[in-house]
C-alpha cells in the first residue's frame, strides 16, 4: 500500500515519474494528515512512504526505515520564506529569511 501526506501532496506524483513508472500513479493510497503521520505509519509496517531525506536520515540512519531504491531522488523546488504583506520586515526577520535560504541550499547540496 502506497502512503501519502495531505501536507505532501504531490510527492509521488514527483517520484513515480523520477522512477520512470508513471503508469502506478493511479494506485489507491492511504492518506494521512501530515507528513510525521505518514512516515509512523511506514515505521509500523502499514505501507511504503515517501519523505525528503533531510527529514527522514535520522531514521534510515538509526535503522527505523531504509531506502530500497535510493537512486530515485526528487529535486524539489518550491519552498519560500513568507511573512504577511504588512510585517515588519526588521533585522530579526530578515536573518531569520537568509539563514533560512542557506540552510535550504545546505540540505539541496548535500542530495546531490
Amino acid at each position: 500500500m502506497l502512503l501519502a501526506s495531505e501536507t505532501r501532496a504531490g510527492d509521488w506524483a514527483d517520484w513515480l515519474e523520477v522512477a520512470g513508472l508513471r503508469h502506478l500513479a493511479a494506485h489507491p493510497r492511504q492518506i494521512f494528515d501530515h507528513f510525521y503521520v505518514t512516515r509512523q505509519a511506514v515505521e509500523d509496517g502499514l505501507g511504503l512512504g515517501i519523505g525528503p531525506m533531510p527529514m527522514l536520515q535520522i531514521d534510515i540512519t538509526s535503522g527505523k526505515l531504509m531506502t530500497p531504491l535510493p537512486q530515485v531522488q526528487v529535486r524539489r523546488a518550491g519552498y519560500v520564506a513568507v511573512i504577511p504583506r504588512r510585517g515588519d520586515v526588521g533585522d530579526l526577520l530578515a536573518g531569520f529569511v537568509d539563514w533560512l535560504a542557506c540552510q535550504t541550499r545546505a540540505a539541496i547540496d548535500g542530495l546531490g
